[in-house]
């Protein structure tokens, strides 16, 4: 049996302080001139575990770098190298202080119930860097807007989008059943599709047939008011009602008397309508400029081109109070559960239910052509266009005067300086 030939164990007459130091199996043949290290060979002087000869090697290497000259392109590249390197460096750095930046906001605000908060309360809360971007928005009113379209998407109406290719009844198509979902596909340029989501048709919708339930008079004005008062919260939430309930149904029923009380009212013209509308918006100190009723008008006399359209708004309103007053009594069930008070949400639970069963009747009402006619329809549609035209062209009055009002208002300002110096 053969055994390999180790140089310590075959020449113990030899002193153990002649052992290479790093691998602990040969004698030295060398000893590094800077920490005296013994070592047998090349590989153990390149070793980790010599520390100096990593220091010796880069000191070798600087010195070489320093006798030679890099020529312009080697330059170029290494300079683009690092600009490239800080670049991405800048970029983590930013990323990482957005999010530390997100969850700080977060710590500040986790605990506190933002719609019960008053602003001042709020604005405690805020840092100064944060308070000084806020007022230097306010500044500048068409800068706010834009940073404002920057971060919030519009939203499109789903009766704005009309396909003329198919008939009224063809126009929206269910494909989802399981959804729910009523969708129209809308062609754009470049053959791209768009798809627009239309609420859905309520399933037990009828016909008013019994003389009793027959209304005594014209509710052709008290539909507007409902719709108008739809279209405005559907604009002012940017479409999503359903993720803002409780305000959704308090803001209608404060917007139309018709949904709000017991009482039978009835509306007989367009003008009375609209200045209820800015009166209680007034009262809310929620600015509603002319351009808006304009354009809560036009919004209107889209739905009332199209019957189906009017009963798909009547049957989104429908589903709105229906879902809350499933949330309402979700609340209630909870509260009941934990012995706290709840009887209080018994008042807007029935107040819910009697507005779902007034909307059904406007959407049965709607539904009866023998009642509300096309004929009666197309009037209601020529008064809000007549309507429409007039408020445009005071509209434009008031631009023309502010216009005319800011000319004399500069000349005025020129007579009125003074010459401080006067060229002699």
């Amino acid at each position: 049996m053969n055994s390999t030939f180790n140089p310590i164990i075959n020449n113990a007459d030899k002193n153990e302080n002649d052992i290479c130091q790093i691998c602990l199996k040969q004698y030295k043949k060398y000893i590094c001139p800077r920490c005296n290290l013994k070592y047998c060979s090349k590989n153990c002087y390149q070793s980790k575990e010599h520390k100096c000869a990593e220091i010796f090697f880069k000191e070798n290497f600087m010195n070489m770098l320093k006798g030679e000259r890099a020529s312009d392109t080697s330059k170029y590249e290494i300079i683009q190298m690092l600009r490239r390197l800080e670049e991405e460096d800048s970029k983590e750095l930013e990323y990482e202080q957005e999010i530390n930046s997100d969850d700080e906001i977060s710590d500040r605000f986790s605990k506190l119930n933002l719609d019960k908060m008053n602003t001042q309360a709020i604005w405690e809360r805020m840092n100064d860097k944060e308070k000084n971007e806020f007022l230097n928005l306010l500044k500048n009113t068409k800068e706010s807007n834009s940073q404002l379209e920057n971060l919030i998407v519009p939203w499109k109406p789903w009766w704005e989008f009309k396909n003329e290719n198919c008939n009224k009844n063809d126009l929206i198509e269910e494909i989802n059943p399981e959804k729910n979902s009523l969708i129209s596909l809308n062609e754009k340029k470049d053959n791209e599709i768009e798809i627009i989501n239309f609420p859905k048709l309520n399933d037990s919708i009828q016909k008013i047939s019994n003389i009793e339930n027959k209304p005594k008079v014209f509710l052709g004005y008290n539909l507007i008011d409902i719709i108008m008062s739809y279209v405005y919260i559907s604009r002012y939430f940017n479409g999503e009602i359903n993720d803002y309930l409780k305000e959704s149904c308090e803001i209608l029923w404060e917007l139309t008397i018709i949904l709000n009380n017991d009482s039978q009212y009835t509306f007989n013209n367009i003008e009375e309508i609209i200045e209820i509308i800015i009166i209680i918006l007034l009262k809310k100190h929620i600015s509603y400029t002319i351009n808006q009723n304009i354009l809560a008008i036009e919004d209107v006399i889209k739905i009332l081109k199209n019957r189906k359209y009017i009963l798909l708004a009547l049957s989104d309103l429908i589903d709105i109070f229906i879902k809350f007053q499933s949330k309402l009594k979700e609340e209630k069930k909870q509260k009941k559960d934990k012995n706290y008070h709840y009887k209080y949400l018994n008042i807007p639970i029935k107040k819910a239910f009697k507005t779902e069963k007034k909307l059904y009747y406007y959407l049965c009402y709607c539904n009866t052509e023998k009642i509300l006619s096309d004929d009666l329809i197309n009037i209601l549609i020529q008064t809000l266009e007549i309507k429409a035209e007039e408020m445009k062209k005071i509209n434009e009055d008031i631009t023309d005067n502010k216009i005319k009002y800011n000319i004399i208002k500069e000349k005025n300002s020129t007579k009125n300086k003074k010459i401080l110096i006067e060229e002699l």
